[in-house]
């Protein structure tokens, strides 16, 4: 099956443009300044998010298209009768990076490090759909009952406590990917110059600015991966970074772009960001414990204003996105 990491859908059009070879290039990003928490246990942003899915890769990811969940590192799974146990059945001389086995085992002891209560992570809670996940998370059941089983290097059984159809769509999500078993319990990968992976790119070089991956020759659909290289650069220096846009140096700005500078007005994209926020308030505090205060604060905010100059109407849950291909309501 061809598939593209999901973050390179725009990378994979771009070459398919190119009309040529694209041996030995680069593609170069630029993000604003991050902090990346290379461990995926331990990360939580959407700049991580993006590069996890060049490095990483579960059982099942994204299909780009659809956003429908599609064969990852599992070539296939079946559901019981039930619709309450997965079998996972991972592709057949899968490796790490390094050139190690990928097996079952690895998927299993990194979800069980990422449920443990002194891991913390903060998307651990998504796995609790299975059986002992959320009493062994929060530190009131035993590892030993959480239903996840390597059968074999290449079984993973998964009992969930009722019919989950979301399911296989969380385990898209990068927390779910396996991590090598020489780092699973390492908090801090800062001063970590090379760490095995299994997704289509390799961390090649790394620093605060900048960031290289290659292509991982070991993995299993490299054949479908056609840029050979991404470079990730991290800068909030709009001058700098339209320079390089201009001169063909960055192929593609997430952010700090200066629309005044750009040569080529035709290249820039604008569309809705859409997303929902949250305020929270500690009720546990003196002030916020008032919902009178909270109610003040929630009427201080110039709903009007914000509403008529940086919003756009929302007439659905998720609403449609210019440019992209909608998937079946089935």
């Amino acid at each position: 099956m061809k598939k593209i990491p999901l973050l390179f859908c725009l990378i994979a059009l771009f070459v398919s443009g190119l009309g040529a070879d694209t041996s030995g290039y680069r593609f170069t990003v630029q993000f604003s300044p991050a902090n990346i928490s290379w461990n995926p246990h331990y990360a939580y942003t959407t700049t991580e998010a993006q590069i996890f899915t060049a490095i990483y890769e579960g059982l099942v990811i994204f299909n780009p298209a659809t956003l429908r969940p599609v064969p990852g590192a599992a070539e296939s799974w079946e559901l019981s009768e039930e619709n309450t146990r997965i079998t996972f059945t991972l592709r057949e001389g899968i490796t790490w990076s390094n050139g190690d086995r990928l097996t079952a085992q690895d998927f299993r002891d990194s979800w069980l490090v990422l449920l443990a209560p002194e891991t913390e992570a903060g998307y651990a809670s998504l796995l609790d759909d299975i059986i002992g996940a959320r009493e062994y998370r929060t530190g009131t059941g035993s590892v030993d009952d959480v239903k996840i089983n390597a059968v074999d290097e290449r079984t993973l059984v998964v009992d969930l406590k009722q019919p989950s159809p979301q399911f296989l769509s969380i385990l898209c999500h990068y927390s779910f990917a396996p991590v090598y078993k020489d780092f699973r319990k390492v908090s801090d990968w800062s001063a970590l110059r090379s760490v095995p992976v299994n997704g289509p790119y390799t961390i090649r070089a790394r620093s605060s600015g900048e960031i290289l991956l290659d292509k991982n020759s070991l993995y299993w659909d490299a054949d479908s991966v056609k840029v050979e290289g991404l470079r990730l650069l991290f800068t909030d220096d709009s001058d700098k970074t339209m320079e390089g846009f201009n001169r063909f140096q960055i192929d593609w700005i997430i952010s700090g772009m200066d629309t005044a500078q750009l040569a080529i007005p035709e290249a820039m994209s604008i569309e809705p960001l859409f997303s929902t926020t949250y305020y929270y308030f500690s009720n546990t505090t003196p002030v916020w414990s008032n919902p009178d205060i909270r109610r003040a604060m929630a009427l201080l905010v110039p709903w009007d204003e914000i509403r008529s100059t940086r919003l756009i109407p929302g007439t659905s849950l998720v609403p449609p996105i210019p440019n992209y291909p909608m998937a079946d309501a089935g």
